[in-house]
């Protein structure tokens, strides 16, 4: 069989009930050990009300219970519902799987759904409706909601927050010309100043723009797989950005990116913020098909060469990103004093210049997810990473168990998730049993208790003789999350769990200043700051308060 081949396992006849003003879509699913989430994403498929939809699921080499439910579903539904597998039943990678799907597909309008990703029930006739009303454009596309709320705690649903995806301010509709959105693209990630390359999940594409692009990069197995393909897709085709939410990006709670990146990540293959490899290679390749596409757009060839400059010239692109950072932060006037030598000691009263602070409302409200990574996270890792040692033995983690595998150096004997509703509940001492932890790791869950005395004593109550609390809490926050009672000082936090720990050690520790408070409320992130942000602590201005408490 050619490259990318596979078998159908469930096939049926199309009950299509297509006409001019509809058109059969063809929705694409690929999974791999997905077993937890699939079933909700195809749920999401059947429940559009959009109903001439066809259904194409690709198993990229489960071996979890995936298979068997992706099965279930083709033979429940056998008109619209096909499965399809490789044909030695590898795992291929995305992009294989993702063309073996799509080449399959007999629909006008071609869609994508990562199998951990839900659609909302709108997506395909709002985006059909677009598609009709625009016949010149061939993609549509918009903002996803970063979902951390699908585990359902309150903490995790106060995160979830809506993409960029290019619009331009003020309206419900943007509409690019070829290459104008790619262009805008490679800048934004270059600067890593916003994020809105299209998620797969919210495209809705016409056939002819896939098959005049070739598919998807089959050599792009995960990394930028997707990104690739949307650059070969955005050289040629007109894409429509609308201010509708039509998919949920399913993340981790203490992830800003997917999984597939989340490992890279660990496995030191990508950086958020710094260059990769990986990223290398995909901007050659789009320096490929822009030379192949014949493009000679100013715009694309500047933006394109400016990424490509963190490789080919790194101290010069580190230089033009540290000036350009901070051009508009400074003021005219400051800058002629500092060309002068001039220097001051303060700004005089009725002279401060505001510059992009000048506003009522935040400059992002995303808290910071979207431009690189959270300040409260990068702290709490700082904080995290200063005990790694004492993370060992049977650990406990309030919500998740993510925080504690990760900065582990210690052996892990387990790992136990408590629930934030028995944590927080009125009976907590009577509800979590018997001390048996060696670690207790605890974020935020603090500022959510009704009385974050008992709720320190029930900490204490779950430790061992010896065993240690590392907590971490808010100071200054960007705003105050659903359910969210309490804001910390280094002095409140040391109270509260030095009476809870009356024989024990308490070290209460905070990370900020007044650039990293500044930058938390107007929901700035990672790549917003250079590292004099994160090298300077001054404790008067606490944007996290960390507490290690153990007891004797």
């Amino acid at each position: 069989m050619p490259e990318g081949a596979g078998s159908v396992v469930q096939a049926g006849p199309i009950t299509s009930q297509s006409t001019a003003e509809t058109g059969l879509v063809s929705c694409v699913i690929i999974f791999l050990n997905a077993e937890r989430y699939l079933a909700e994403a195809i749920e999401s498929v059947i429940a559009q009300t959009y109903r001439d939809w066809e259904l194409l699921l690709v198993d990229d080499g489960s071996t979890d219970g995936g298979a068997e439910i992706a099965r279930a579903y083709a033979a429940a539904v056998p008109g619209r519902i096909r499965l399809f597998r490789h044909a030695d039943g590898a795992n291929r990678g995305k992009s294989v799987s993702r063309n073996l799907g799509l080449r399959a597909a007999r629909g006008e309008f071609l869609a994508m759904l990562d199998a951990d990703d839900v659609w909302l029930p709108a997506k395909l006739e709002e985006q059909v409706a677009l598609m009709r009303a625009h016949p010149d454009v061939g993609i549509v596309t918009s903002p996803v909601l970063y979902w951390y709320g699908w585990t359902g705690r309150p903490l995790d649903r106060a995160r979830d927050v809506v993409s960029q995806a290019g619009l331009r301010p003020g309206s419900a509709i943007t509409v690019y010309e070829p290459p104008d959105l790619i262009a805008r693209i490679l800048l934004a990630d270059a600067w890593r100043s916003e994020t809105i390359c299209p998620y797969p999940s919210c495209l809705l594409l016409r056939r002819e723009v896939f098959e005049a692009c070739g598919g998807f990069d089959e050599d792009f197995r995960d990394l930028y797989d997707d990104v690739v393909f949307f650059a070969k897709a955005l050289l040629q085709a007109r894409a429509l950005v609308s201010n509708r939410v039509w998919a949920r990006y399913r993340l981790h709670p203490d992830a800003d990116v997917s999984t597939s990146y989340e490992r890279a990540i660990a496995a030191g293959e990508w950086d958020p913020h710094e260059g990769s490899p990986a990223e290398r290679a995909f901007l050659d390749r789009v320096a490929q098909h822009v030379a192949a596409s014949g493009v000679r757009r100013r715009r694309l060839q500047y933006a394109l060469a400016f990424a490509r400059l963190r490789y080919q010239a790194p101290r010069l692109f580190q230089a033009l990103r540290w000036v350009g950072a901070r051009k508009r932060a400074l003021a005219k006037s400051v800058r002629a004093r500092i060309r002068r030598g001039r220097g001051f000691a303060g700004v005089h009263p009725g002279r401060v210049r505001w510059g992009d602070f000048d506003r009522l409302q935040p400059i992002d409200d995303r808290q910071g997810f979207s431009r690189g990574l959270a300040i409260r996270d990068r702290l709490i890792a700082e904080f995290l990473r200063r005990h790694a040692t004492c993370i060992r033995g049977r650990v406990a983690e309030i919500g998740d168990d993510v925080l504690a595998r990760r900065h582990a150096l210690g052996d892990l004997d387990d790992v136990e998730i408590l629930s934030h509703e028995a944590v927080l509940a009125e009976a907590d001492r009577k509800l979590l049993g018997e001390p048996h932890c060696d670690c207790l790791i605890v974020v935020d869950a603090a500022a959510y208790a009704k009385d974050p005395r008992r709720f320190a004593e029930a900490v204490h109550a779950q430790l061992k003789p010896g065993g240690i609390a590392l907590a971490a809490l808010p100071g200054c926050s960007a705003r105050e999350a659903p359910g969210q009672r309490w804001s910390f000082t280094a002095e409140s936090a040391r109270e509260i769990f030095a009476q809870a720990f009356p024989d024990g050690e308490v070290e209460v520790h905070t990370y900020g200043n007044v650039r990293l408070a500044l930058a938390s409320l107007h929901g700035l992130g990672g790549a917003d700051l250079d590292a004099n942000a994160w090298a300077h602590n001054d404790p008067a201005y606490p944007v996290l308060i960390t507490v290690a408490a153990r007891r004797r």
